[in-house]
Formats: structure tokens, C-alpha cells, sequence
């Protein structure tokens, strides 16, 4: 897509422009949507989103990104993106997310990148998204989770690391998501959690970690929440 290709469409609030052939994104080719509210560019051929591609689009609220070969998104990629809620990643080819990838939508509630190739995370990559209530990164490839890289997602409800290499779960990796409802760690490798990783999840309902390599789980690793489903 290349400059001004729509950009008289100044009331047009949905663009789907899914299953397409489309490899790249210009800078400034969706400017004058001021209205557009949600694009759907699922099953193209992205490799790349381009820094500040998005950022004219200051209305939307859900960007469908899944099913393309995204292996980079460079940073502010989706800068002055205020309203955005929903953001889908899905099942593309990405390694690395730099760490400020998502600056720019601090109102984002829905972040998925499961079925990517992400090997490792850095500290306050989700940090712009204090807002942030469910993040999906199940079957990627991450070993580990890094000290205080989930920190500053206080409201986070749902957390999905299903499929990935993970061996061991440290109380410092779940640090700070104190509202946390949904956990799911299954189709890991995991061979320990340390003693009171989830005390303090008060509001855990569900804990998934089956299909793992764990041994012995102690006491004091669950601390038994009330509404607990395991």
C-alpha cells in the first residue's frame, strides 16, 4: 500500500483488507482515515511493521495483524495509537519484540502473540500498556521468564505461556500481577516452581500446568486460593 491510496475515505470506520497479497506498508498510505475505528489485514504477506506506519490512525480501537510472516515490528510502530484496545499478532514469525514496540497505546486491554517464535522478552516491554487485562504468548520458544519483565502489569487477569520451553517458574518472573485470574503454563518443560510463586495471587481461579515435566510441587507453591481450579 503506498501514499493517499484511501485517504479520502474520511467517514470509513471498518477496513478489512484480509487474505490479500499485501507485503508492505508505507508510511502515511492509510493517512486520512480519521474515522477508522478497525483494520483487519490478517492473512497478507507483512514481514515488517514499519515505524510509525500506524501512527496517523488516531481512532482505532482493534488492529488484526495474525496469519501474516511478521518477523520485525520496529519501535513506535503503533505510536499515537490513544484508543487502541485490541491488538492480534498472532501466528507470524516474530523473534524478538524491542522495548518499545508498543509505546504509543497505553489503553490496549487485549495483546495476542501466541504461535510466534519469541525466544526472549526484555524488562518493561508491556510496560506502555498500563491498561493491559489479557496477554496470550502461548507456543512460542521462550526458556525463560526475566526478573520483573510482568511487573507493571498490575491489572492483567488472563496470562498464557502454554507451548513454550519454560523449565522453571521463579517468584521474581510473576512478580506484580496481583490481579491475576487465569494462569496457564501447560505443554512446557517445566521441573520446578519456587515455594510461594503464586501467594500472592489472591484472585486466581484458574492454574494450568499439566503436560509439564514437574515432580513434586510444594505446599507452599499454591498456598491454596480460595477459588482456585487447577
Amino acid at each position: 500500500m503506498s501514499e493517499g491510496d484511501f485517504g479520502c475515505l474520511l467517514n470509513l470506520e471498518s477496513l478489512r483488507l484480509k487474505h490479500n497479497a499485501i507485503s508492505t506498508i508505507e508510511t502515511n498510505s492509510l493517512c486520512g482515515l480519521e474515522s477508522l475505528v478497525r483494520l483487519n489485514l490478517k492473512g497478507n504477506r507483512l514481514k515488517v511493521v514499519k515505524n510509525e506506519s500506524l501512527a496517523c490512525l488516531s481512532s482505532l480501537e482493534d488492529i488484526y495483524l495474525e496469519y501474516n510472516v511478521i518477523e520485525d515490528i520496529e519501535p513506535n510502530s503503533f505510536r499515537n495509537l490513544t484508543k487502541l484496545r485490541m491488538l492480534k499478532l498472532e501466528q507470524n514469525s516474530i523473534t524478538y519484540v524491542e522495548p518499545y514496540s508498543f509505546c504509543g497505546m497505553p489503553k490496549v486491554w487485549e495483546l495476542s502473540i501466541h504461535n510466534n517464535d519469541i525466544e526472549f522478552i526484555e524488562i518493561e516491554t508491556f510496560c506502555s500498556m498500563p491498561y493491559l487485562e489479557k496477554l496470550d504468548l502461548n507456543d512460542n520458544k521462550l526458556p525463560k521468564l526475566s526478573n520483573g519483565s510482568l511487573a507493571c502489569l498490575s491489572r492483567l487477569t488472563e496470562f498464557s505461556l502454554s507451548g513454550n520451553d519454560l523449565t522453571h517458574i521463579q517468584r521474581d518472573h510473576v512478580n506484580g500481577l496481583t490481579n491475576l485470574q487465569e494462569f496457564r503454563a501447560s505443554l512446557n518443560k517445566l521441573v520446578s516452581i519456587e515455594d510461594g510463586t503464586f501467594c500472592d495471587f489472591r484472585h486466581l481461579e484458574t492454574l494450568r500446568l499439566d503436560r509439564n515435566n514437574l515432580s513434586h510441587v510444594h505446599p507452599q507453591t499454591l498456598c491454596a486460593p480460595s477459588l482456585l481450579r487447577v
